[in-house]
């Protein structure tokens, strides 16, 4: 068995590596490394593998039908996107982009182990999140994950989505996912509009 893991931090992949070897019962030979989504798919062109994690931050820059082009590069083999946390939109925005599974990074090792185990024998693993009761008012009120929220402060600043991706370190595609979603959430027509009714209910 042959699993390839795209991040570009080294020690995500040496501890999703040694994941993959003590949770998961892979061999250390079957683990497969890739800094990028290029290096990702040459490694797929040099060999198949049964699956692929690929961390969202590596490929970010790449826009947003970069799953899509994972997807079709390691097909017959199931994808799974790896986020620094949980956030709803980009669970969906994986699932449609034809991913197996998403999961968050601040999940616990079992939980990523499991999904992992879940994948390769063929079903699929989108992590949601069951807010506290305290959050949970929140929640419902809002919609927004903290992403989202940190994307509709900058917007509420008058910020352009270039501006916002430079802040936060993110993609303009991801920006732009973040932006739709908001304003769906919020049922605002328009960005100055979303600003404006995140200040009222704040």
């Amino acid at each position: 068995m042959r699993v390839l893991i795209v991040d570009q931090h080294p020690l995500c992949r040496s501890a999703l590596s040694d994941l993959l070897c003590s949770s998961v019962g892979l061999e250390r030979a079957g683990v497969v490394e890739a800094e990028s989504l290029e290096q990702a798919l040459d490694r797929l062109a040099a060999g198949p593998a049964e699956l692929v994690i690929a961390d969202v931050s590596t490929c970010d820059g790449l826009g947003a039908m970069w799953p899509k082009r994972l997807v079709e590069a390691a097909d017959p083999a199931s994808v799974m996107v790896l986020d620094h946390a949980y956030e709803p939109n980009m669970s969906d925005w994986a699932r449609s982009s034809g991913a197996r599974g998403y999961v968050a990074r601040t999940s616990k090792a079992d939980l990523v182990a499991a999904a992992i185990r879940l994948v390769l024998a063929g079903g699929t693993f989108f992590q949601s999140e069951v807010p506290s009761k305290g959050q949970e008012t929140a929640v419902r009120r809002i919609k927004l994950s903290p992403r989202q929220i940190e994307v509709l402060t900058q917007l509420e600043k008058g910020r352009t989505n270039k501006e916002i991706a430079a802040t936060l370190g993110i993609s303009v595609a991801t920006v732009k996912l973040h932006v739709q979603a908001i304003l769906k959430a919020i049922g605002a027509k328009n960005r100055t509009e979303a600003a404006t009714l995140a200040r009222g209910r704040r």
